[in-house]
């Protein structure tokens, strides 16, 4: 397999440019922030030109949105949304064409068990996770017929950086 790890700061790929040295996994690392429209139109141009077609696409960028609803304020509703959810959509967006044409591909998206169980205080969050989910079984339904396969990943609490970003 061939795969492409993109996070919106390479300078931050420390720990996993060392996994991928030591145990010598065939793993590029590429930039792409899923909130910006060129930068993924450019970087799924980039493998797409390169490797002639992308078979699976793992929408995992996400950010924590905890707080109650009347403490945050709309903007920051904006921008959970716009990670959790529109940037997972640009990133359905830029492959689905390709996939639907060949009848073939996957495209994975990790929600959370916050997508099918809102628990305060976490309302950003949770309603980020719900409109993927919401995306992703109409879009298995949509591709279904063309051999494309949706499938969601609905993890728990995980320790990993999101929480000392919150």
């Amino acid at each position: 397999h061939t795969v492409i790890a993109t996070m919106r700061n390479l300078a931050s790929a420390g720990e996993l440019q060392k996994i991928v040295a030591v145990e010598k996994l065939p793993v590029t690392l590429a930039a792409l922030n899923v909130d910006d429209d060129a930068s993924v139109d450019s970087a799924l141009g980039k493998v797409l030109a390169q490797h002639g077609r992308l078979d699976v696409l793992v929408n995992n960028a996400g950010v924590g949105g905890g707080g109650s609803v009347e403490e945050n304020s709309t903007a920051r509703f904006r921008e959970v949304m716009e990670t959790n959810f529109f940037g997972a959509l640009r990133c359905i967006k830029a492959v689905v064409l390709g996939m639907r044409e060949r009848r073939q591909g996957c495209i994975v998206n990790v929600t959370s068990l916050s997508g099918r169980l809102a628990l305060a205080p976490a309302a950003a969050y949770c309603a980020s996770k719900f409109a993927l989910e919401a995306l992703s079984e109409c879009l298995a339904q949509e591709m279904k017929a063309f051999n494309v396969r949706v499938a969601i990943i609905e993890p728990g609490v995980i320790a990993t950086p999101i929480f000392s970003k919150a």
